[in-house]
């Protein structure tokens, strides 16, 4: 359902009266701020039976008591913490229900779904009952949206983002789906991809609640620029349901937990990592797709407490330019630094610092217009993307504008179909939330996509590289972050990409080197006819970086 330009969406609210959990607050006043209107409350008045004192006991000592002892007392979610919404939702009308329990679904009598209709509400939020089922569901034109703070097609039931932790998987999904019948089986309006934390049930939790809270008014947004459609196909997962833990699959978990936090910690403190870039002259018969074949030319190697990372190249005449991060753990600060490379000879100039700033520079994203060598660096720090040219004869990168007011992570550029392109993360969630701006003109002003964030997910978000046009397709590398930062990169097809849709698919993971000191990542990838650049990774201690995290911890 598409509907009209600059629209303000009428809501309803499923829940359990004024009180409601911080996250939950913050989609309303989300909601509420975009100039959207709560019209209707439909609180939940079936009475609370009162329990034994028997009853109460058997909570913690039963089956699950592990779990609900955990939950009761050592549980800590500021997400969850309770508000009070009395003043901000005054006038929505208040319907109170009492639903008839079938099975495990509760379903609202005619007098009910009347009322709810007579609010005209757009679509109804739901905040509290259990699995409602029935005409409740069709009471809005724009349905019922629940969230699922898992992945649906894993993990159907719950608890929210707890599985992963127990399971040990990397990454945590949620969905923002419009409600049918089926038990987490709706149509999905939103799904994203966050990094699991391992080591923090807790912190897991709050992250996964807080991200998803903008998803309803991102929503609106896109239905009222007349740009965006509600998906109209279900999910058809059938993944197993869970269910609270018993107590020994909570011992299992906690233990598990314990040796997730330890080894987090230990990483923090023991693990540096230690970045170097790799040039590769590749043979003019090897596949267009991505490769790590060919003839190695050596660069100079990271200076003491340095590491060298986020490589981008162009080849112009006999001569190959590079520019990469050049960070430096005892000042924790990255500048850009360049080389020159002759082609015919493979000499390599003495590094220079192309570029340096108060603020920390990183990923020096590359290219050619009108014969000039542009970059694009990352100074998010700055909350701005900038455009710099590079000077052929010093290695030194001369400011050319502010293209844009938005704290960008690793920028990158193209054109494509008479304009350009700029794909970006946002600092706030750098390694999960793609964005994308567009424009005729390469120095602006450019548009935010209507869809942004255009993408959430942890295993493909944040841009790896200059992007590609192979076959008539263009391709993207993109950072595989799910496990460890910059683990490996992937590649995506673009499938749609205009002023109104965005849409790409994984098609290719490319794994690090086998030789030590690149083995454990790789996630910068930039070529330029038969030549290759790419960054890897090891990990090693060092003490700035030791002492660093050691007094952040005590703080």
């Amino acid at each position: 359902m598409m509907q009209g330009e600059n629209k303000n969406y009428r809501f309803g609210i499923l829940c359990n009266g004024y009180s409601f959990a911080a996250w939950q607050t913050l989609v309303i006043e989300e909601l509420i701020n975009q100039g959207h209107i709560p019209v209707v409350l439909i609180v939940d008045d079936t009475p609370i039976p009162q329990r034994s004192i028997l009853k109460k006991i058997s909570r913690y000592t039963g089956k699950k008591g592990l779990y609900n002892l955990f939950e009761r007392f050592v549980f800590n979610i500021p997400a969850k913490e309770s508000t009070d919404m009395e003043e901000a939702l005054r006038h929505a009308e208040v319907i109170r229900a009492v639903p008839e329990l079938k099975g495990f679904g509760q379903y609202f009598n005619e007098d009910t779904i009347k009322q709810i209709k007579e609010c005209s509400p757009d679509f109804l939020l739901r905040f509290g009952f259990n699995i409602i089922r029935g005409e409740i569901l069709d009471s809005a034109p724009l349905g019922v949206w629940s969230y699922h703070h898992d992945d649906e097609m894993k993990y159907r039931g719950g608890p929210p983002a707890f599985w992963e932790i127990a399971k040990g998987d990397p990454v945590n999904g949620v969905i923002l789906q419009k409600l049918t019948d089926r038990l987490d089986g709706g149509i999905i309006l939103k799904k994203g991809y966050f990094k699991t934390t391992l080591h923090s049930y807790s912190g897991n939790l709050n992250r996964v609640l807080v991200e998803a809270s903008k998803w309803p008014a991102e929503i609106c947004s896109q239905l009222a620029s007349g740009k965006y459609s509600l998906p109209e196909t279900a999910s058809e997962s059938d993944a197993p349901v869970f269910k609270k833990p018993g107590n020994i699959q909570m011992v299992k978990f906690l233990y598990v937990k314990l040796l997730n936090r330890i080894q987090f910690h230990y990483q923090e403190l023991m693990q540096a990592e230690r970045w170097d870039l790799m040039l590769i002259k590749q043979k003019r018969d090897i596949p267009a797709i991505p490769d790590l074949r060919g003839e190695i030319i050596p660069l100079p190697k990271p200076l003491k407490n340095h590491f060298h990372a986020d490589p981008f190249l162009v080849k112009k005449g006999n001569y190959l330019h590079i520019l990469y991060e050049d960070f430096d753990y005892k000042i924790n600060k990255g500048v850009i630094g360049y080389f020159r490379v002759d082609a015919d000879t493979q000499e390599v100039s003495a590094r220079t610092c192309a570029l340096e700033m108060e603020c920390h520079l990183a990923y020096p994203h590359m290219f050619v217009h009108d014969n000039i060598i542009y970059c694009i660096p990352e100074l998010s720090r700055s909350g701005a993307v900038e455009l710099f040219s590079l000077d052929e004869n010093t290695g030194k990168l001369n400011h050319v504008c502010q293209m844009l007011k938005f704290p960008g992570v690793d920028p990158t550029l193209f054109f494509h179909e008479g304009k350009w392109w700029l794909f970006v993360t946002h600092a706030s969630a750098s390694n999960e939330q793609l964005h994308i701006f567009y424009s005729e003109n390469l120095q602006g002003p450019y548009t935010a996509h209507p869809l942004n964030p255009v993408k959430t997910d942890i295993q493909s978000a944040r841009p790896g590289g200059r992007p590609e046009f192979i076959d008539g397709k263009w391709f993207r590398p993109a950072q595989m972050n799910s496990g460890r930062y910059g683990a490996s990169l992937v590649w995506s097809e673009i499938e749609s990409l205009t002023t109104v849709n965005f849409s790409e698919k994984t098609v290719l993971e490319l794994s690090p080197f086998e030789m030590k000191r690149y083995k454990q990542g790789l996630h910068t990838w930039c070529r330029d006819g038969e030549y290759l650049i790419v960054d890897g990774k090891s990990y090693g201690c060092n003490r700035h970086h030791f002492l660093r995290n050691l007094k952040r911890k005590f703080r």
